[in-house]
């Protein structure tokens, strides 16, 4: 029996999870009204500068919010603090950012909210055939 593609994306989204030792997570919120294809053009460069900025393995994954109306934003997650990432962040893209140290607590509850929670419609939101939910940056 084949496994099923959202089967397949939990499947290899937790195992980061196993495979990483997380402490810190960082969320960057784009302006309200921000256009999906314009947020794509802006994770991408985003991307490349924490790329070329943190040399550590950083987990990056795309998720949207009904919070103010539908909207996309992005998560990262990584095992020591980004220095600088607020000031950096802020200074090169319009947006907010923010950080939170992890507990393991809340790494298992965000497992169990991949393994059992309805994945969001990324392909409807940005109207694109494929969007990447994640990516591993510098992975070992």
């Amino acid at each position: 029996m084949t496994e099923a593609s959202i089967d397949k994306t939990r499947r290899r989204l937790c195992s980061l999870f196993d495979l990483y030792d997380f402490k810190y997570q960082y969320s960057f919120f784009f302006p309200d009204g921000i256009e999906p294809e314009h947020f794509l053009n802006q994770a991408a460069k985003i991307k490349r500068f924490l790329r070329r900025k943190y040399k550590q393995p950083i987990l990056l994954k795309v998720n949207l919010s009904a919070k103010r109306g539908l909207h996309a934003y992005i998560t990262m997650y990584a095992e020591q603090q980004l220095e600088d990432y607020k000031k950096f962040m802020e200074l090169r893209f319009p947006g907010e950012a923010r950080s939170r140290a992890l507990t393991p607590e809340k790494i298992e509850s965000t497992i169990s909210a991949i393994m059992n929670q309805k994945p969001h419609n990324l392909s409807g939101y940005f109207k694109k055939d494929k969007v990447n939910r994640f990516t591993m940056l510098n992975s070992i």
